[in-house]
């Protein structure tokens, strides 16, 4: 695809295919080349009616130094670059191709770089014309020729406007922004760092006592508190935690933890069935706080015992001297004599009837 002129419109198209790549997105454009394209055109039978499009004044040779050509658009002509997210430097005169004010240049996504100096000289950079950097620097004065005043507003927000595909050169920041990635998904990441082999804390990170007790708070306040998972406890763990949970002085649920009744029944039951139940620690009972609780033991309506005790011959001879050895008797209860047995004891003769058959007795 070369250089076309829209006659009925003035356009002049330069193809992308036309520009030298200098890097990235980065291309540059000899304008004296452009201008002999056009003026072929324009000597061609299609263009031969129509005005010239360029005024041109060439370079001129002062003290050794060659001086750079001057290319205008002219005849109400205006140049656009193929459309596309990419930029061009002009090079080889000075020129009026990116004068948007003016209408020469028809703007696009195409960014257009001017290079137009007061001493720009020919023989440089781009193969068309132009300063070399050393002669640049050797130039008693270097002054921008426009927008010299710069705002940083202006600027910063002209960075971010910028389009990602102009700044994607590897290991440019521009690559870095453009291949972040935005979705963070907050459940994926959350579901990696519960799945990690472990999970430690690097540092005390400035934990106060204080702090330790406002986290051990919100903890306990939660209304549920569920493993999320199997945490891999061995039995040795169960039983230290068992131990620690039994050893703390104080054992108060804070909070409700919707226990069904039947739930309950099951746990009554399952804590008396079980064989043994020893106090893990020494309660210090004072005298009437033992008297309480024997006293609440004996007022029970029903005592049974729920299993086999073993008790030795000593042990049973104990017991029964206790028994008959205490103050008073009584039974507490009913405690299942048959009708006829309730009236054999009742018919037996009181302790004087017992004297009197005893004096009575004939001696033999």
């Amino acid at each position: 695809m070369a250089i076309s002129i829209d006659w009925a419109t003035g356009i002049i198209t330069i193809p992308q295919a036309d520009l030298t790549l200098v890097s990235g997105t980065l291309y540059e454009a000899d304008t004296n080349v452009i201008r002999n394209e056009i003026y072929a055109l324009l000597s061609e039978d299609e263009g031969i009616p129509f005005e010239t499009a360029i005024n041109h004044n060439t370079e001129v040779t002062v003290a050794g130094v060659t001086y750079a050509r001057t290319i205008e658009m002219i005849n109400g002509y205006s140049v656009q670059f193929e459309d596309g997210q990419y930029s061009v430097r002009l090079v080889g005169s000075n020129n009026n191709l990116f004068d948007i004010e003016a209408g020469v240049l028809v703007q696009n996504q195409v960014q257009v770089i001017p290079t137009n100096s007061a001493g720009l000289v020919s023989g440089g950079v781009g193969g068309g014309g132009g300063a070399t950097p050393a002669q640049i620097w050797a130039h008693p004065s270097r002054t921008l020729t426009s927008s010299p005043a710069l705002d940083a507003g202006e600027v910063a927000e002209a960075v971010w406007d910028a389009q990602t595909v102009n700044h994607q050169d590897v290991g440019s920041f521009g690559e870095k922004l453009d291949n972040l990635n935005v979705n963070v998904d907050n459940a994926s990441i959350a579901a990696a760092v519960w799945a990690h082999a472990s999970r430690t804390l690097t540092d005390p990170a400035g934990v106060q006592p204080s702090d330790i007790t406002d986290i051990a708070n919100a903890v306990w306040a939660v209304t549920t508190r569920g493993l999320t998972e199997d945490v891999g406890v061995t039995s040795t763990g169960i039983n230290a935690i068992r131990d620690a949970v039994w050893l703390a002085t104080s054992r108060t649920l804070t909070a409700g933890l919707f226990v069904d009744p039947s739930d309950i029944t099951d746990i009554r039951d399952a804590v008396w069935s079980a064989t043994s139940r020893s106090l893990t620690t020494s309660v210090d009972l004072n005298a009437g706080e033992v008297t309480a609780i024997r006293d609440a033991v004996w007022a029970a309506a029903t005592r049974e015992l729920t299993g086999t005790v073993d008790l030795s011959t000593a042990q049973v001879n104990a017991i029964r001297d206790a028994v008959w050895i205490a103050a008073s008797r009584t039974l507490t209860e009913e405690v299942g004599l048959l009708a006829d047995e309730r009236a054999q004891l009742l018919s037996l003769p009181d302790e004087v009837t017992i004297a009197q058959a005893v004096l009575n007795e004939v001696a033999p």
